[in-house]
């Protein structure tokens, strides 16, 4: 009996959906933002919103259901030279977002403070490791001599390392000036808006309900300037947003369209990408838990919401609690990533690389977490479905001569890489094999494969007679002689 088949939305269904949007729009009308900046304000009250009583900005649905009606997505991260990230093709990117204060160190598997060399580092594997889309800011490059020009030197550290889409943090105020005019001399001055094969993120809320001044204030200068901008709202579920996850969302949600709002009025058709990230904390202890299970669910309904939104973003997964790459961080990183993706994520945050909470950031994980991803994209390919796919003629071929399996059968090879992935550290070897290599295990081939690329991939993406330019304009820390091969670090 022939039965109708309906897709089953997961987590929300889209009339859970729209209760998730109304509330928020309840909570931006009703409660509003606390704090806005000046200038904000100002745009705002020209617009139609209020101040309440509380001071709050408060905005009118019908406003935030127009901008969200005008909103142009953005489809494309472009690059300098990389593959761009096509955001709209219907399958999850994964890139990384967010900055630690340490690393886990390569050689002695301490954590220890972050420097300017292992960020370049680390975008030098980004550069090379085909799962990553984007070059970012892993780290906290905490050895900078000179504090105002930490903005610089991660900018140019990332652009140093990789061609791929970059993704970077605003810094403070008086350092965006110096990392603009940086970014022109190498880009040009004319890739801005969809062009800009750099996006500036930013934390703009201060939860619950309050936009945090300078951020949202550096937001609206880099908009004016015409550079991408995508804001990360990240309460924390039970801490600084209501306990039940459909309360964290909404009001996650509500948040996010309180700064879309603002980057909008400012500059409408603005590109932006809406980056809803509801973190959860555990109710035992009050602290961050990155690898619960109650984080995928929220993530993969954040990307629901952006979908139906229209807007492309952002969401988090990867974030596993376990200090070293053990049976814990794989599973936690595996299960929140996998569902973060086929919840519809477009560009999933945190995917690979990161431990002990988001504190660390580890060079062999990022490598080791590609096998993860390759299979999440094998995930998101699903199962052909044709006359040739079906294997009829197959079977009839292997059954009607006999030779009882389709090893051989030509349409095995042709299928064997489109329809298969293959892991490069995962083992399945028979134990004979193994042991006679030695009993590797997977962390170990990780390492292997991290040293080699991190001692061969010293790309050059910005010409010698330019890098001496920027040298003399700007307090550059990081030396030349790190950034070549056979310079003894690896």
């Amino acid at each position: 009996m022939k039965k109708e088949q309906t897709r089953l939305a997961w987590p929300l269904s889209v009339s859970e959906i729209e209760q998730v949007h109304h509330t928020a729009l309840d909570i931006l009308e009703k409660i509003g933002m606390g704090k806005p900046p000046e200038e904000l304000k100002a745009l705002a009250l020209e617009k139609g919103c209020t101040i309440s009583n509380e001071g709050r900005l408060c905005f009118p649905r019908t406003l935030i259901e127009d901008i969200l009606s005008k909103c142009i997505p953005r489809t494309v991260l472009p690059s300098r030279g990389g593959a761009p990230v096509q955001l709209d093709d219907g399958f999850a990117h994964f890139g990384h977002i967010g900055v630690a204060p340490s690393v886990v160190d390569f050689e002695t598997g301490e954590y220890r403070d972050s420097t300017l060399v292992d960020l370049y580092d680390l975008n030098r594997l980004f550069d090379a490791l085909p799962g990553m889309s984007t070059g970012d800011v892993p780290v906290s490059a905490t050895n900078i001599s000179d504090p105002g020009s930490v903005g610089v030197n991660t900018l140019y550290a990332i652009l140093a390392a990789t061609n791929k889409h970059a993704i970077v943090d605003m810094a403070d105020q008086d350092q965006l000036e110096p990392m603009i005019q940086l970014l022109e001399m190498i880009i040009g001055k004319d890739k801005k808006g969809i062009d800009s094969p750099v996006t500036f993120i930013y934390c703009p809320t201060t939860s619950p309900l309050n936009y945090e001044k300078k951020y949202m204030s550096m937001c609206l200068d880099v908009v004016k300037k015409g550079y991408p901008v995508t804001p990360l709202i990240a309460p924390m579920a039970g801490a600084a947003a209501p306990a039940t996850l459909a309360g964290a969302l909404a009001m996650t949600v509500a948040e996010a369209l309180g700064v879309l709002a603002a980057v909008q009025m400012q500059s409408p058709g603005h590109p932006t990408m809406l980056g809803v990230w509801p973190f959860v904390a555990d109710l035992h202890t009050g602290g961050f838990a990155g690898g619960a299970a109650e984080e995928p669910l929220l993530s993969a309904a954040a990307a629901q919401m952006i979908k139906w939104y229209g807007i492309e973003g952002t969401v988090p997964s990867g974030m596993t609690d376990s200090k070293l790459i053990d049976a814990q961080s794989g599973y936690e990183k595996g299960i929140s990533v996998a569902l973060a993706a086929l919840g519809g994520g477009t560009f999933v945050g945190e995917a690979a690389g990161m431990q002990g909470s988001l504190m660390g950031a580890s060079f062999e994980a990022f490598v080791l977490d590609q096998d993860m991803l390759s299979y999440i994209n094998r995930l998101q390919r699903g199962i052909a479905v044709n006359e040739e796919t079906l294997g009829f003629s197959m079977i009839a071929d292997v059954v009607k001569q006999g030779i009882g399996n389709f090893l051989y059968h030509p349409l095995t090879m042709k299928y064997m890489r489109s329809e298969y992935e293959y892991p490069q550290f995962a083992d399945r070897t028979m134990i004979n094999q193994w042991k006679a290599k030695g009993k590797p295990d997977i962390r170990q081939k990780a390492r292997e494969k991290t040293r080699k690329l991190l001692c061969e991939h010293y790309p050059a993406y910005i010409d010698p007679d330019l890098d001496a330019r920027i040298r003399k304009t700007f307090n550059i820390e990081l030396n030349t002689e790190d950034m070549r091969p056979k310079c003894g670090r690896w």
